[in-house]
């Protein structure tokens, strides 16, 4: 049987913290499969003060990581029209809505884990500054975190803090 959405495990990192609906303590509760809605989840996950993690054990990288590099040159390459047709079959997809959604909701998670870190625990943070893999992993609840994923996430969380 399939859900709609993913079991996942969700942890605020202020005890009680409101979303959804639901107080979340800051001790991890798991969540069945389907328990939320896709909107919902997504609200969850974009919520800096929530780790949100899903809860089954995923494939590490079933995706080459160069494919969306390669897929954005090919868009880049194409005609107008080719493109806006694309773009409209994929905002029609629901499932290709939904892994869109999880990268967007992957990455937020990634920005709020970068944000948690303390700057002066040395075990945080590389010698260049950059949050170490390991500790942004530990604190956003993935574990299959890349240095370039990491890099994208703490440049979107030092813009986000120059602008505020």
């Amino acid at each position: 049987m399939e859900y709609a959405t993913p079991a996942v495990t969700v942890t605020a990192r202020r005890d009680g913290f409101h979303r959804c609906g639901v107080p979340h303590p800051a001790s991890p509760v798991e969540y069945p499969a389907g328990h939320w809605s896709e909107e919902q989840l997504e609200r969850l996950r974009a919520e800096p003060m929530l780790v949100v993690a899903d809860t089954a054990a995923r494939p590490a990288a079933d995706v080459p990581a160069d494919a969306f590099d390669r897929a954005l040159a090919a868009l880049r390459a194409a005609p107008a029209g080719e493109v806006r047709e694309f773009l409209k079959h994929l905002s029609e997809d629901p499932k290709i809505r939904a892994k869109i959604g999880a990268a967007a909701g992957r990455r937020s998670r990634l920005i709020a884990a970068a944000a948690g870190l303390d700057p002066d625990n040395p075990d945080h943070f590389t010698r260049s500054g950059k949050p170490e893999v390991r500790a942004l992993e530990a604190a956003s609840g993935l574990t299959d975190v890349s240095a370039a994923e990491r890099d994208a996430a703490w440049e979107d969380h030092r813009q986000a803090t120059a602008a505020a």
